[in-house]
């Protein structure tokens, strides 16, 4: 069974993003909103009039999202009053998965104490600290340093710390998991591959990173080294077919294929790229177990709706952006044009139009905040993202490996060496290459915006065409 598009998803998602984005363009008072909710209320349960029930309906989510989105704001100035405080102590809970970023830990505090100070207002209080293995989630800790000002209000540059209690938290198994992982990661690979599988796989990135880094950004595949949909996608491929190895039941397999899903999600930091694809493939393997097959525009809304529930600051994130416009991207062109068949010859064609779409619906937000057009994009991602997934199918069978036998660890890491060999090799030369970028001197809002729009008539236009074609033969 097929799922339809919901266009009530739609109206509820859209009315919710309009609140969001209204708190952020307009200092409009939520009185005048909640005066006309009652009204509107009263008129359909009076009048029995659908279209005022729905009207009332997307009126609540638009107030729900203006609220989420000013309590986002308030959290973001108690921040920036909080940066003014220098050589001063903050105490609270250790939230997140702890990740290392340069020469420093970073992670999230719940905050509950500045300068003796009790916090009441639910602050999350990003941290730096210098790199330490000992601070776990679910930690109580004194932190003793400088807030700092941020786009996000202030974060807390921490130089001591004091442990006052280890409380429970599943994330902190999580933490142990992902410091196994980047202790074999380090013994298998030599300096440059350990890095490059750090970020890739656990979103840890070094210093000593950047230069290779920029390499691949300037080749147009900065996207492999921010765990998203591609890098979830392999983990379930990987996984489905261990459980299926092992011979385990296929309903239980997609059980235990969801735990690591999410697991692996917490383990990357939980950014929205990551998030986003986690969130899709729990939902398309939920629906699976039902013999329904999901409409994926619908998981897509579904999607972006749980994260800016849940974060609504998110919209500013240019990951969330552009998470959210590759995935929009491709899923086009498969409304487009839909899949062809099972030869080798649409699959291929299928896989361009991955590509295609990605690359033509994130342009704009490249353009907009880098002003910059990688004109080797496409065909780089054409060309290296299947050799990529190689190196990464070896690498997740070496850490699984690792739980054996370092030996077989070591086994399976020398075996994808010439598939990282060859990654790395190709992006030097593209990267270096005359043709790689071109430079766009301006980009406003109103033109990305005027982008979009024409790419939304241009994907009706042409779906409308298609439809006529098919039923003319």
């Amino acid at each position: 069974m097929h799922a339809p598009f919901s266009w009530n998803l739609l109206v509820v998602f859209l009315a919710y993003l309009a609140g969001v984005l209204l708190n952020q363009i307009s200092e409009i008072s939520i009185g005048i909103i909640f005066i006309s909710m009652p009204v509107l209320f009263l008129a359909s349960a009076v009048y029995f009039r659908k279209n005022l029930s729905y009207l009332f309906i997307a009126m609540s989510f638009l107030a729900a999202g203006y609220l989420s989105m000013e309590l986002d704001r308030s959290h973001l100035r108690v921040l920036s009053e909080l940066a003014r405080f220098k050589n001063t102590t903050v105490s609270g809970q250790v939230v997140s998965v702890p990740k290392a970023k340069d020469d420093s830990i970073n992670f999230i505090l719940a905050l509950e104490n500045v300068e003796n100070l009790e916090i009441n207002s639910g602050i999350s209080l990003e941290i730096y600290h210098p790199r330490t293995r000992i601070i776990e989630p679910g930690d109580r800790i004194v932190l003793e340093g400088d807030f700092k000002k941020s786009r996000k209000g202030a974060f807390f540059k921490a130089r001591n710390y004091e442990i006052l209690k280890n409380d429970f938290s599943f994330k902190r198994y999580i933490y142990r998991v992902k410091h196994h992982i980047v202790s074999v990661i380090e013994q298998l690979y030599p300096i440059e591959y350990a890095d490059f599988f750090k970020a890739t796989i656990t979103a840890e990135y070094s210093e000593d990173f950047k230069q290779a880094g920029s390499k691949f950004r300037n080749s147009g595949l900065a996207h492999i080294l921010a765990i998203s949909g591609l890098h979830v996608g392999l983990v379930i491929l990987f996984f489905i077919f261990l459980f299926k190895s092992l011979g385990i039941p296929e309903r239980f397999r997609s059980i235990l294929t969801v735990a690591v899903i999410l697991c692996y999600m917490l383990i990357a930091g939980s950014n929205p790229p990551v998030t986003r694809a986690s969130i899709m493939a729990a939902c398309y393997i939920y629906f699976w177990l039902f013999y329904v097959r999901p409409n994926s525009f619908n998981v897509l809304i579904f999607a972006a709706f749980l994260i800016l529930i849940s974060d609504p600051g998110a919209i500013r994130s240019v990951s969330f952006q552009l998470s959210f416009s590759a995935m929009a991207g491709i899923l086009a062109m498969f409304y487009i044009f839909p899949v062809a068949g099972g030869t080798w010859k649409s699959r291929l064609i299928d896989y361009v139009k991955v590509s295609f779409g990605a690359w033509l619906f994130t342009a704009p937000i490249i353009i907009f905040y880098w002003h910059k057009i990688y004109l080797l994009s496409l065909l780089s991602n054409i060309a290296l993202v299947p050799v990529f997934s190689f190196c990464l199918i070896f690498a997740f069978s070496s850490l699984m490996a690792s739980f054996i036998s370092m030996s077989a660890a070591n086994f399976f890491a020398i075996a994808g060496r010439p598939f990282l060999y060859l990654l790395f090799r190709s992006i030097d030369t593209t990267s270096s290459s005359s043709l790689a970028s071109l430079d766009v001197s301006y980009a406003y809002n109103w033109m990305i915006a005027a982008i979009y729009i024409i790419l939304g008539l241009m994907i009706w236009l042409l779906r409308d065409i298609m439809k006529k074609r098919n039923v003319k033969t």
